[in-house]
């Protein structure tokens, strides 16, 4: 009974620390088929997805490559893509242990699938 109680005592401090929707979208991401999910948009119009890839920069460069996008330099967390005179940068951050969070600036690309 004790085990029980320390289990649900330990899954809900992990949940209030990364957040229930984040929880959420993390079981939706690890449900589907889809390498990539839309998480939030900002106020900004700047979006952010969710991804479990083991090398989440190349799928980044496939997506944007299949929307136009010409990749031209990594700097750091930053991947610099370039379409029609428009520059791009979108970053690349770890978030939970497996997981990364791409921010997309507020650009007509969508990395969802």
């Amino acid at each position: 009974m004790a085990a029980i109680v320390l289990i649900l005592i330990g899954g809900g401090l992990y949940i209030n620390n990364i957040g229930y929707n984040n929880v959420k979208n993390m079981y939706k991401l690890y449900t589907s088929d889809q390498k990539v999910i839309f998480v939030e948009k900002d106020n900004d119009g700047n979006r952010q997805y969710l991804t479990r890839v083991a090398e989440p920069d190349e799928l980044l460069k496939e997506r944007m490559k299949n929307d136009g996008w010409k990749f031209i330099r990594q700097d750091g967390a930053g991947y610099f893509f370039e379409k029609d005179n428009q520059e791009a940068i979108i970053t690349i951050k770890k978030w939970n242990h497996k997981y990364f969070i791409y921010k997309v600036p507020n650009i007509t690309v969508n990395i969802e699938g």
